[in-house]
């Protein structure tokens, strides 16, 4: 649960009540009526239920209703939008590379290496939305890349494609580092492997 503050001002000479309407992402949550003093202003909160809250960026607004003789000139700030990013709570969760599989992709006359890295957490559990930081190296040149796990906690990365690839060139892909937001552990010294290679034959 997150408490959201909305600060409603009346900058008129009367009185005014009117309704105060809480939304986010576009789907109205609460509505309720404030009333405030001329000339004052009034803190008013809302609670809002992450538990199950899109994960990345969420937009919120509050808006307060036009009142009785308000001129539509003065309502450009009866509306407040916010942005807010949620983020799982990860915390307790250790981290680790538990495979990473090799393999080679021709096309045409160029070859490139796919690697496919798991990772999962202390419990062998396959872990969803960590980035992983990799180095592709190919016959001394290297390459840094990155990829987000998905559900089954894999990513596939792919090397730049070389052009008629001698027999017994090697494609080394390496982990570099692994992160997860919200207190998640990446433990390197678990890993089943940092690095593996495929050689074209």
């Amino acid at each position: 649960m997150t408490s959201v503050n909305v600060m409603v001002e009346n900058k008129g000479t009367f009185d005014e009540t009117s309704t105060l309407t809480f939304s986010i992402n576009g789907v109205v949550t609460e509505t309720r009526s404030v009333s405030v003093n001329a000339g004052t202003s009034k803190l008013d909160a809302f609670v809002w239920n992450t538990t199950n809250a899109p994960l990345g960026t969420n937009t919120i607004k509050a808006n307060i209703a036009q009142v009785l003789n308000e001129s539509s000139k003065k309502i450009t700030d009866n509306t407040m939008t916010k942005t807010v990013t949620v983020i799982r709570d990860t915390t307790g969760i250790i981290m680790h590379v538990g495979n990473i599989a090799m393999s080679l992709k021709d096309s045409g006359p160029s070859t490139s290496g796919v690697a496919v890295v798991s990772l999962v957490n202390q419990s062998g559990t396959p872990v969803e939305g960590a980035t992983i930081i990799g180095k592709w190296t190919v016959t001394g040149a290297t390459s840094n890349v990155s990829g987000v796990t998905d559900v089954a906690g894999q990513v596939t990365f792919q090397s730049s494609a070389m052009r008629k690839a001698a027999t017994g060139t090697v494609y080394t892909f390496e982990v570099t580092n692994v992160s997860l937001a919200g207190g998640a552990v990446y433990n390197s010294a678990g890993n089943v492997e940092n690095s593996d290679s495929v050689t074209k034959i």
